[in-house]
């Protein structure tokens, strides 16, 4: 039984003793150090060196002018930033204020434009977004038109390396080439 006392022992001293020596730390009074106090132009800058690109010229005043802390508060709720000049220039830009479904209609992607010229979707009605079907079918037209000269000496073209390393031609665009009915030539 003597082994069994000392072993108990062994395990409720080091607990008792972590105890005391917990209390005895809990009690001592903290100490407290004040940071020393920056200028609030040091301040200033040091925030827009942390959290900005870096002070452009006449920034540092500025946040100095308005205090440190309400800048800082401005770059995590930008909407609270009043910018009329910004306002002012987007407002002819209309597709800002469109939803994504007039978007879709107003613009209609080169899937859709690609069927219309071939036949398979008609025409928009509308005016409007028949100009536009029509000025994309054109765009698109233009792009495809793609004139590969049969001889390579005529053309003043070069070799270059794409992506993935393999050496592609360079075609160049020629608009007689497309008004003669030319087509996309693969290299």
């Amino acid at each position: 039984m003597p082994s069994l006392r000392r072993d108990k022992t062994f395990i409720v001293a080091p607990i008792v003793l972590a105890f005391v020596c917990l209390i005895a730390f809990a009690s001592k009074k903290k100490e407290t150090r004040n940071a020393p106090q920056m200028e609030e132009s040091k301040r200033a800058l040091h925030a827009l060196e942390r959290l900005s690109f870096g002070p452009r010229r006449g920034d540092v005043e500025r946040v100095t002018a308005m205090g440190v802390e309400k800048w800082i508060d401005l770059q995590l709720h930008p909407e609270k930033i009043e910018d009329s000049n910004l306002e002012a220039r987007l407002a002819p830009l209309r597709t800002l204020r469109m939803d994504t479904r007039e978007i879709v209609d107003n613009f209609p992607p080169q899937p859709v434009i690609k069927a219309v010229m071939e036949g398979r979707r008609p025409m928009p009605s509308d005016p409007v977004k028949r100009a536009v079907g029509e000025t994309g079918a054109q765009t698109r037209s233009s792009d495809s038109c793609v004139h590969k000269p049969s001889d390579r000496e005529s053309w003043g073209g070069r070799w270059v390396h794409g992506s993935d390393h393999r050496k592609r031609r360079c075609y160049t665009f020629n608009p007689e080439h497309c008004q003669s009915g030319g087509t996309r030539e693969a290299a």
